[in-house]
């Protein structure tokens, strides 16, 4: 059986969203870091809006701000000053630290009609681990820039 599936990819920050509806426009972990987030969201759900559903994950550090609640040594101190270093290099760059806590709202103001939302705080999945792992790699120069002045 062939699905009728078309899948397009675009800047949210800086291209207009491909003309045309879709069943779907997801993003993940995205719009917290483009500082354009209102106009992107706005084109998200545009596009979205004779489709069927618009999806994104958005993170909001504020709520989570330990990696490890229990600071009982150094390692789970480096953890937690990397998430705080994390957070304070994303709002350096413009990202909405409280973006997931609003992304509902704002979903239904860019006309989208069935808003779902929930929330969970992954401490200690694999997951987390991993995107923790990818994250730290990511920032590791523009951490130890701020830390160290390198």
């Amino acid at each position: 059986m062939m699905l009728g599936l078309r899948c397009c990819g675009h800047d949210v920050g800086v291209d207009e969203a491909p003309v045309g509806g879709f069943d779907l426009v997801h993003a993940r972990l995205l719009l917290t870091h483009v500082p354009a987030r209102a106009q992107a969201l706005a084109s998200d759900g545009a596009s979205a809006a004779s489709g069927r559903l618009a999806g994104d994950r958005g993170p909001d550090p504020v709520l989570q701000p330990l990696i490890c609640p229990d600071e009982f040594g150094p390692a789970q101190q480096l953890a937690n000053r990397l998430r705080q270093g994390f957070r304070t290099l994303m709002a350096g760059r413009g990202a909405e630290l409280a973006f997931g806590r609003t992304l509902p709202r704002l979903l239904r103001a860019a006309g989208l009609e069935t808003v779902q939302a929930d929330a969970f705080f992954p401490i200690t999945s694999p997951a987390c681990t991993v995107l923790e792992i990818a994250t730290v790699r990511q920032i590791r120069s523009g951490l130890l820039a701020a830390w160290f002045g390198h």
